[in-house]
């Protein structure tokens, strides 16, 4: 694993861009205090590949970077469990499970997926019983099943603050945060089952089923 010495002239605050060993990049934020002696770090990571090594000249400190946690990895597993679909490309969950603040791959486009695919449940719920249900009767399941605070109240369930990964000044129990991380589940699932019927599946098994953290 390479190392890099940089000069920390001011002992300001500074930020560095690291280069991986593939493809990838990771981005490092280094905050150094001299007179505390306290270094802090955030890590973006866009993948599992793992990244050199970087240091503060004249430092004793050294950050090391290393792919996400196992802690992470276990997190998605546990979320494949409770919501009862494995997926084939578990990149796609980790997707869902990024918000934009955190990388340009992130859970936008999944969350609109997977709000349209609740949606789409939630009607045919109804319709499939009930042909003759009114439009507000439609609007309304709709909104119970799909509506902001019932996923947020449902994302909190699958502790999925505990899991989003977020910028340092964004907030993972945000409940923008955790709704648009709780439908972009669906979006995920429903991309990588290539349809509809997966998402709904595991949509009704967590609404339905109470699969919620213990």
């Amino acid at each position: 694993m390479k190392k890099f010495q940089l000069d920390d002239d001011d002992a300001a605050k500074r930020l560095f861009y690291v280069l991986t060993g593939s493809k990838s990049y990771c981005l490092l934020l280094l905050f150094f205090n001299d007179e505390k002696e306290k270094m802090l770090q955030d890590e973006y990571f866009l993948n599992n590949e793992m990244i050199h090594t970087l240091s503060l000249k004249g430092s004793s400190k050294v950050a090391s970077a290393v792919p996400p946690s196992q802690a992470f990895s276990s997190g998605l597993e546990i979320l494949q469990n409770r919501t009862g679909y494995k997926f084939k490309s578990v990149d796609l969950l980790r997707q869902a499970m990024t918000h934009p603040s955190y990388s340009l791959d992130n859970n936008h486009a999944l969350s609109l997926l997977g709000l349209n695919a609740m949606e789409a449940a939630a009607a045919l719920s109804l319709v499939s019983i009930d042909p003759n249900a009114s439009p507000a009767a439609v609007n309304a399941r709709i909104a119970k099943i799909s509506g902001f605070d019932d996923c947020v109240s449902n994302g909190k369930g699958l502790a999925i603050e505990s899991l989003v990964r977020v910028a340092k000044k964004t907030s993972a129990s945000s409940p923008s945060v955790i709704c648009s991380a709780y439908r972009a589940i669906y979006g995920a699932i429903a991309v990588d089952a290539g349809g509809l019927d997966a998402a709904s599946k595991a949509l009704w098994r967590i609404v339905d089923g109470g699969i919620y953290a213990s």
